[in-house]
């Protein structure tokens, strides 16, 4: 069966976000605009709809930061294009889940034999520690140019989509200069909020259910969205 591409639809949606951006719309029609095309039968359309339209109140044109603006403009070249989008779910496996295994069983063995409570004093602490290690092990290393290019798979298929549209105009980033703030107020905004949100995440990860909870969880592949920007080769495409 062909993909289909609805270039209504897409046009829709391309023009509704660049007046958007440009300000020359309300927010509220840029979203009406978008909700009409949300049972599009192109999938482009409906990946887009999905991946933008619940965290739309945060895209507010004055405030987008660059890459987030830039983001924005790699969406418009996808709607101006005949690309599809298209997202896969892969599942990474290691040897971080053996080892969260074996230290699961090991802390299963030693409450089995001593008593779950000597297990949880002794090794409660250890245990979160561990998973600690495995959580930090575990992160998927991406391409150092995967966020400059999201929602494109890689540069070559950025540039290919770049080269097919032809016409596609970049708008310029038209954000409002900050109000300066001072050094203190910077730091009370940022740095104190993200450090005790991180010293809570580390409380808990050693000291709530660092056993039971943790390291059974520490055994669970990653789970990675991949993102691509492909044509079909092998089937024509049918327009709307």
């Amino acid at each position: 069966m062909a993909k289909i591409i609805d270039r209504r639809c897409r046009t829709i949606l391309a023009e509704s976000l660049r007046l958007y951006l440009e300000e020359k719309i309300t927010q509220k029609r840029c979203l009406e605009a978008w909700d009409y095309c949300s049972t599009s039968k192109d999938r482009t359309v409906r990946e887009i709809y999905n991946l933008f339209f619940l965290d739309f109140d945060e895209w507010l044109p004055s405030e987008l930061s660059k890459s987030e603006w830039d983001e924005l403009q790699r969406v418009l070249l996808i709607l101006d294009s005949d690309r599809h989008l298209v997202h896969e779910s892969v599942y990474h496996w290691s040897k971080h889940q053996v080892t969260a295994a074996a230290a699961l069983v090991f802390c299963m063995c030693v409450g089995m034999v001593f008593g779950w409570l000597n297990m949880l004093i002794f090794l409660g602490v250890p245990a979160g520690f561990i998973s600690i290690l495995i959580s930090r092990a575990k992160k998927i290393q991406l391409p150092p140019y995967a966020g400059q290019v999201y929602p494109f798979g890689s540069l070559s298929e950025l540039r290919a989509t770049y080269e097919e549209v032809g016409h596609f105009k970049k708008q310029r980033h038209r954000r409002r200069p900050d109000k300066p703030r001072s050094r203190m107020a910077k730091l009370l905004t940022w740095k104190i909020p993200s450090s005790v949100a991180e010293l809570n995440y580390y409380f808990f990860l050693i000291v709530v259910f660092p056993t039971i909870v943790l390291l059974p969880f520490q055994m669970f592949p990653v789970h990675q969205l991949r993102s691509f920007v492909l044509p079909d080769p092998t089937l024509p495409s049918k327009r709307l």
